[in-house]
């Protein structure tokens, strides 16, 4: 089964759009903490939001999914955080461990593009 990369990328981009206005550059301590596993280019380009009273909504394509007998899919508001491209957006506090995790899937974005994430992210 398979659906339309593109629909997973205006996803991304989407979000990405939405969040990006209020999201913050990392902190002296975030960087600090990262700067031996990520380039300054990278960690000078990611924004952080935690968002409070708000939860990250599911894509807009899920019941198209669900129309193909798909029901095992991820649901936005459970997960810790998700990355829409170099906005990481988060439901709690960054831990080092989340932001580890978060700045790689945004380094992941850089390196391939993210039409190619889209295309090889789990929705297809």
């Amino acid at each position: 089964m398979h659906i339309r990369p593109n629909l997973v990328a205006n996803y991304i981009g989407t979000q990405r759009n939405g969040y990006i206005h209020t999201a913050i550059s990392l902190s002296v301590d975030q960087r600090m903490a990262m700067d031996r596993f990520f380039s300054p280019q990278l960690l000078d380009e990611v924004r952080l939001l935690v968002l409070n009273d708000e939860r990250a909504s599911n894509p807009d394509f899920y019941p198209i999914l669900r129309g193909m007998s798909i029901e095992d899919l991820p649901d936005s508001s459970t997960m810790a955080a998700i990355t829409f491209a170099h906005c990481a957006v988060s439901h709690g506090p960054f831990s080092d461990a989340l932001l580890l995790h978060e700045l790689e899937r945004s380094r992941s974005c850089g390196e391939t593009g993210c039409d190619l994430v889209a295309q090889t992210n789990r929705f297809m």
